[in-house]
Parts: structure tokens; sequence; C-alpha cells
């Protein structure tokens, strides 16, 4: 799935997390395969209305 992100559209992997108690809980993460499956979003959504979103931004590489 291509998903459009901050670094461009990217091709994404989307996990689903599957809980033996979900009590209402889904999070779904999208991982970009061209970056070494990096988490490039992030969805928490639960019933009682707290969602949460996180998306990537940057990548920033540092000196060995």
């Amino acid at each position: 799935q291509v998903l459009n992100t901050a670094l461009g559209p990217l091709n994404t992997v989307r996990v689903d997390r599957i809980r033996k108690t979900a009590n209402g809980k889904t999070t779904r993460s999208w991982f970009a395969v061209d970056k070494n499956y990096i988490p490039v979003l992030i969805q928490q959504n639960d019933d009682n209305g707290d969602d949460i979103e996180m998306r990537l931004i940057a990548i920033r590489y540092a000196a060995p």
C-alpha cells in the first residue's frame, strides 16, 4: 500500500495488532518497505475516544 508521508509517497506494509482482550482498542502500524521497514505511521484508537496518531516527519542519520 502506498502511503503519502512527509518523506513523499512510500511503499508500506500495514500491520494490525490483535489483542486477546481488545477492550475496544485497535493499533495499526505502517512500515516503509524501501526504508528497512521503519515505522512511518502508527494509529491507536479505543472506545473512550482516546485516539493517538504518530507520523514520521524526518529521518536523520548519525555519523558512526
